[in-house]
Parts: structure tokens; C-alpha cells; sequence
């Protein structure tokens, strides 16, 4: 299913209006141009905004991952060096700056130059990277679709 044949109703309904629609980048949500500002639309910062828009309708709608504020926050302040978040057998969280592979032993590991990074602080979080994932997680997609929900 593409975006557009997923927010089909939403966006018909904010075309009745003299607006196009935009998505909240904060909760990944449907909305009038008009109700948001430019900054926190998706498609900001963008030389080609309608053309952006119709990249999206296009695309292949993913289900939005439910971060708490909380985890949000955390990735959002991480090492911009770092770009893939994996949970090891041991269940800590890890960071690595290259695409990880899945060891054999219980641990992810890069083949080029690069370590991982523990994130222990944090292993209470983030239930839904589970060390049965065949692929680690990036994070600027997980940042692009994500939903912003309450703290527990």
C-alpha cells in the first residue's frame, strides 16, 4: 500500500480547504500547511517541497515505530557519527557508525574500522530492538517514521 492510498480520506479532507496538506515531523501526522509551522513540516528545508510531497505520496507507507518522548529525545541527541542502533544477546543496546552484521555469538560487529558503543543506560528502553531482529536499525529512518508517544 502507498502512502497516498493510506491517507487517501485525510488529504481529500484538508484539500476542501485552500491549503495543501503537510506531516508534522514531531508525530508524524497528516495535517493543513496552515496548522503547523514550516519548521515542523517534514517536507521543510526543502527547495522542491511539492515535489517532495509527491515522493511521499508515492512511497510505500511504513507503519510508524512508537517512541516515548523520552527515546525520541535520546536519538535525536546522539553522535551524529553514530547511525545504526542494535540489541545485543545480552540484551544491552549498541551503537555503531557503520552497518553492523549479526555474530554467531551474540554480538553485532562491523568488518570495517569501527566498534561498537554501548548504550547500558539505556537497555530498559527501546523494547521493540530485540536481539531476534535480522537487521539493525537505523537511526535517522527510525527518527523519519516514528511516533511520538507519552511517557509511561
Amino acid at each position: 500500500m502507498l502512502n497516498f492510498e493510506k491517507y487517501k480520506d485525510e488529504i481529500l479532507e484538508i484539500s476542501k480547504k485552500p491549503d495543501t496538506f503537510a506531516i508534522d515531523k514531531n508525530t508524524n501526522k497528516i495535517c493543513c500547511c496552515d496548522d503547523i509551522s514550516c519548521y515542523d513540516c517534514k517536507f521543510y528545508n526543502c527547495m522542491y517541497c511539492i515535489l517532495k510531497r509527491f515522493e511521499w505520496l508515492y512511497q510505500e507507507y511504513k507503519e510508524p515505530i512508537k517512541l516515548t518522548l523520552h527515546e525520541k529525545c535520546i536519538l535525536e541527541s546522539l553522535d551524529k557519527e553514530y547511525e545504526w542502533i542494535v540489541r545485543g544477546k545480552n540484551d544491552m543496546l549498541y551503537l555503531f557508525e557503520n552497518k553492523p552484521s549479526k555474530g554467531n555469538v551474540g554480538f553485532w560487529y562491523c568488518s570495517e574500522e569501527s566498534s561498537g558503543k554501548d548504550l547500558y543506560f539505556f537497555d530498559h528502553l527501546f523494547k521493540f530492538i530485540k536481539w531476534e531482529d535480522e537487521d539493525p536499525y537505523n537511526i535517522q529512518e527510525l527518527l523519519e517514521n516514528c511516533e511520538a508517544i507519552e511517557d509511561d
